[in-house]
């Protein structure tokens, strides 16, 4: 298996890990997966928040901000999103689907 697919396998895991945490009791083991998942992969660094309803149950933020090491990373560090807002707009999307707030066939303007 080829070094990417078993970082990307190696990510998955650790979101689903994410998507399943409840509550602050398992927040130490959380910070200790995504301290080694940072340890092990070559990335400048990363940030986290889990929030469940309203809710926030966890913030932080691993590494740094630039490949230099100079700015730790934080829980509040602004990263350029990248190509994953389109999986929150389909997601929000989504969510006003559900609500019955729009419909797929909607025209867009």
């Amino acid at each position: 298996m080829d070094m990417k697919r078993m970082k990307r396998i190696d990510i998955i895991a650790g979101l689903i890990f994410v998507l399943g945490f409840t509550g602050a009791a398992r927040a130490a083991e959380l910070d200790k997966y995504l301290d080694k998942l940072y340890k092990s992969h070559i990335i400048p660094g990363f940030s986290v928040v889990v929030v469940r309803g309203e809710q926030v149950n966890f913030t932080k933020g691993y590494g740094f901000e630039y490949v230099d090491g100079n700015n730790p990373m934080t829980a509040t560090t602004s990263t350029a999103i990248g190509s994953l807002a389109k999986s929150f707009t389909s997601l929000a999307m989504m969510q006003l689907v559900e609500k019955g707030k729009v419909k797929l066939d909607d025209p867009l303007i």
